[in-house]
């Protein structure tokens, strides 16, 4: 999604207040700007969590993220190219790493 789905008002907030109503989002990953094919603009990752994984079923599974979301501010992992940004692999990995530990990481993701 485009950066601006995380800051915008109106029908937008109605939807970002719903989602973390309902314990819906499990994190939000920031990219940095021109990933993507044909925009140069920053985008981020919403991780949802699976429908039906509420209440009980999800808190005895997953306790320590019941009721939380991680941040993980992703805005400095690319490799300049000639056309556009890429993530390399290591990049990808120290994501993914954060995301699964759900880990605080210093500059770089909060729950």
């Amino acid at each position: 999604m485009p950066h601006g789905v995380l800051f915008r008002g109106g029908g937008e907030q109605q939807i970002r207040t719903k989602l973390l109503d309902e314990d819906a989002v499990e994190a939000v990953i920031g990219l940095a700007p021109n990933l993507f094919y044909g925009t140069g603009i920053p985008a981020c990752i919403l991780v949802l969590r699976p429908p039906g994984c509420k209440g009980r079923d999800r808190s005895e599974r997953e306790p320590e993220r019941a009721g939380k979301v991680l941040f993980i501010n992703a805005d400095r992992e690319f490799h300049a190219e000639r056309a556009q940004n890429v993530l390399l692999p290591e990049h990808a990995e120290k994501i993914t790493t954060t995301f699964r530990t759900f880990a605080e990481v210093p500059g770089f993701s909060r729950v």
